[in-house]
């Protein structure tokens, strides 16, 4: 059975495979979110910036600035 993560934006259950990777600048530490594919995009839409990084867990990541609200 496949591994599932639960959404750090709307609580969604997604297999682990589907999960997203957003980090943004907090202050000076660097924090990684791990959401669903809407919320990324919602997230996505509502930065002033993002840039394609590499992932912790996955191959690819998104930055995004300002931090999501």
């Amino acid at each position: 059975m496949d591994e599932t993560v639960l959404c750090a934006r709307c609580g969604a259950t997604v297999p682990q495979a589907r999960m997203k990777e957003v980090m943004f600048e907090e202050g000076r530490a660097r924090v990684t979110r791990r959401l669903c594919p809407s919320c990324l995009d919602q997230v996505m839409q509502d930065a002033d910036q993002v840039r394609g990084i590499v992932g912790d867990e996955k191959a690819a990541a998104i930055h995004i600035s300002p931090p999501p609200q």
